[in-house]
């Protein structure tokens, strides 16, 4: 009789099984928080959760109820609001030059799978009314409704499901008046709440039923409330959990991880630190708890505690298999010993950097590592190897605009404190202002770069006529050697294709090749591979040098800065990009590469010579003025004052020359020097508009309130308020007749 019962039960199983994927559901129209509207055909139809009341939940019932609500809607709908949060990772972009984002995914993600996560809703929501609501499975799809709803951001329908669950599935105990109790004063002498309830789980269960969801409701609902901002509720109940005795063990890292992200929210990150600490075992992966270890080190490096986040930086680098972690896990780690103030430990840093550039896995980061590699040379400090690795950022740099920003901008700022500002210009250029590294101010960085590019521009038109004029000095048969020379070489590097000449321009550079004339290379040796010989290196680079032209594999701005560093010799007709200036444009003519045109240019007669100091008078006033109001650099400003001064004693431009030193010193603090300037301003010039600047600024413009006129027409004024119309007519008369129209001549209309 036992033999035939036992497989009667195994048949029985099967056949549910079975049945569980043969049979379709109906559907219908449902409202989770509402009643339930069915379709006419299963109108009188009772559903299983309508029979809970009714039926009695034996072992059979059970078995079958509990087994199809797993396999047949928790499962299915587990997977789907897995496969959500999946999608969000990995549509996530963690951005590793900032603090990252506590969860490797975004609501928003999330939220725009709605459709899957209405699908989960309605799974779970199947699941409920189908069975018996006395399946171990009910809670458990409560809870994924919660979830769901969370993951759409819809956070007031999330609160409610999770306070469904904590208020129906407590176990029941009513007070005297037959209310519902939740909760309990577990030590009436130290005023101690739980909330939590016991979960008495057996060797069955722990195999085939999932725990409880009412604890893990609660926690749900405390991230609910922070997501909400409403850190009060959340913090009363991570308060009373953290002390409850009966929150289970399992769930000790769940609640420490939303500690962790209550004080994150609140940028309190040192605690937010120790608690996620505590519970970055929670983390689903491997993936991650590294990343959470990442962000770990982080906090505690924003905290100010680098000891401690320096190990976990190394211990990232070590574990991860993302490159772009690994590289600024590194990273990090090198700047947490800058502030140890060890150098060698700097350095090992740097070395490590510059290790992993010449790995074949990095190559698509070596713009990232040499550009950080760049920062901590800074900090050591040498700003020569800075500037090598800056730029040899920018070199393996193929579509990064973020780093390739960033590096132009570090090399910009060198060449700015180095005075080389005419590369700092090229570099500022080459800015694209709106990818800016946050901390930077972006209207600093966009005044620099036009102001630059003007300093620039009045640097060229300094060197080219002093160049001139260096060239005009020499002795007639040594000019004549050196242009020819240079024409020579200038044919040679711009000769094209068809044997034509391009319009280029001659260079300063072009009078350091004394050695053209000579073989710089040894005759060639026999069975030497072609890249170690020099000499067949060195034809077939000529050889393609005159057949192509010379194109150098450089950016722009390198091209121009080596422009602008060589004295050109373009007659002022090509600015620093290249392109025809103004005085090209009016003359109409292209430049020529010629000894007449070139002789043309140089200003052997006192008349094109005079013209020529005009020219660099006026640039050098110009960029002084340019350091003094545009980029306020007195210092600089007040070095190219005094340069003006020796070089144009004559020439003070009816004393705006001292009033830029008298500024400049008073900016500076120097009265005495102040003073000096001044007193020089008021006995050379003391009729000069500079002077009125400085002593009588109203006198300049008669429609600002000047005090001594302001005195004139008050008087006025008190004439008419005393009835003196005839005496107020003709003072008017008169002041009018001094001023004309003024701050006063809307007063007395």
């Amino acid at each position: 009789m036992k033999r035939r019962l036992f497989v009667f039960f195994v048949f029985l199983c099967i056949f549910c099984w079975n049945s569980s994927f043969v049979f379709a559901q109906p559907t219908w129209t449902f409202n989770p928080f509402g009643k339930e509207t069915k379709p006419r055909q299963y109108k009188d139809k009772k559903l299983g959760s309508e029979k809970t009341a009714t039926t009695k939940f034996k072992f059979l019932r059970k078995f079958s109820q509990n087994k199809f609500s797993r396999f047949n809607y928790f499962f299915n709908a587990n997977n789907k609001l897995n496969n959500v949060i999946d999608i969000a990772k990995s549509q996530q972009q963690d951005d590793y030059t900032s603090l990252l984002s506590f969860y490797p995914y975004s609501l928003d993600n999330t939220a725009s799978q709605q459709r899957d996560l209405d699908s989960v809703i309605l799974k779970c929501t199947s699941g409920i009314l189908l069975h018996d609501l006395r399946s171990d499975w009910v809670d458990n799809m409560y809870l994924l409704i919660g979830k769901a709803y969370y993951y759409r951001k819809q956070f007031d329908s999330a609160s409610l499901t999770f306070q469904f669950i904590n208020y129906n599935l407590f176990p029941r105990r009513k007070n005297e008046n037959g209310d519902r109790i939740v909760g309990r004063n577990y030590d009436p002498k130290l005023k101690k709440i739980s909330i939590a309830n016991k979960e008495h789980r057996n060797i069955i269960d722990r195999a085939f039923t999932l725990p409880p969801s009412r604890n893990d409701a609660l926690i749900w609902l405390a991230r609910t409330y922070i997501d909400l901002d409403q850190f009060g509720e959340s913090a009363g109940m991570i308060n009373i959990l953290q002390d409850d005795p009966f929150l289970p063990k399992r769930l000790k890292d769940d609640l420490n991880e939303v500690t962790a992200y209550w004080y994150y929210k609140q940028n309190a990150f040192d605690s937010a630190a120790v608690y996620l600490e505590r519970g970055i075992s929670a983390a689903d992966v491997k993936v991650d708890k590294i990343r959470w270890q990442f962000l770990l080190a982080q906090m505690y490096e924003w905290s100010g505690q680098f000891d401690k986040a320096g190990p976990i930086y190394s211990k990232v680098s070590q574990k991860t298999v993302n490159p772009l972690m690994d590289i600024y896990a590194r990273l990090n780690n090198a700047k947490m010993l800058r502030h140890k103030g060890d150098s060698k430990e700097l350095n090992y840093s740097i070395s490590k950097l510059l290790k992993m550039s010449r790995k074949d896995k990095f190559a698509n980061y070596r713009d990232i590592i040499f550009h950080y590699a760049g920062e901590l040379t800074l900090q050591q400090p040498d700003s020569n190897k800075a500037i090598q690795l800056f730029t040899k950022s920018l070199l393996n740099n193929k579509s990064n605009i973020v780093f390739k920003n960033r590096s132009h901008l570090e090399l910009g700022k060198i060449a700015y404190f180095q005075m080389q500002y005419k590369i700092a210009a090229d570099h500022y250029d080459s800015l694209d202002l709106s990818h800016l590294p946050p901390i930077e101010d972006s209207s600093l960085a966009a005044e620099r770069k036009i102001n630059l590019r003007k300093v620039a521009n009045e640097l060229v038109v300094i060197e080219r006529e002093d160049s001139l004029q260096a060239i005009a000095m020499m002795a007639p048969q040594d000019r004549d050697v050196l242009i020819k020379r240079m024409l020579k070489i200038s044919n040679k590097r711009d000769k094209g294709n068809d044997g034509a000449f391009n319009s280029g321009t001659l260079l300063s550079s072009d009078f350091n090749n004394g050695n053209n004339g000579g073989d710089l290379f040894a005759a060639s040796t026999k069975g030497e591979w072609y890249f170690f010989n020099e000499s067949a290196k060195s034809r077939g680079f000529n050889e393609f040098k005159t057949k192509w032209g010379k194109r150098d594999n450089i950016d722009n701005w390198r091209r121009i800065s080596s422009i602008n560093n060589a004295t050109n010799m373009n007659g002022g007709m090509l600015d620093p990009m290249g392109n025809l200036t103004d005085t090209a444009k009016a003359a109409g003519k292209p430049i020529e590469n010629t000894y007449d045109a070139l002789l043309a240019n140089l200003p052997l007669t006192p008349e094109m010579l005079d013209s020529s100091n005009q020219k660099v008078a006026t640039a050098l006033f110009s960029l002084a003025q340019l350091f003094e109001f545009d980029l306020h650099d007195e210092q600089q400003a007040i070095y190219l004052y005094e340069i003006y001064l020796q070089r144009f004693p004559t020439k003070l431009s009816d004393g705006e020359i001292y009033l830029g030193l008298y500024h400049c010193y008073s900016r500076l603090g120097d009265s005495e020097k102040a003073a000096y300037y001044k007193g020089l301003l008021d006995r050379e010039f003391p009729d000069s508009k500079p002077y009125k600047i400085l002593n009588d600024p109203y006198s300049l413009d008669l429609l600002k309130n000047n005090p001594v006129i302001s005195k004139k027409y008050e008087a006025i004024y008190y004439e008419f308020a005393n009835g003196n119309m005839d005496s107020a007519y003709e003072l008017k008369r008169a002041a009018d007749s001094l001023y004309g129209n003024n701050y006063w001549t809307p007063q007395l209309l």
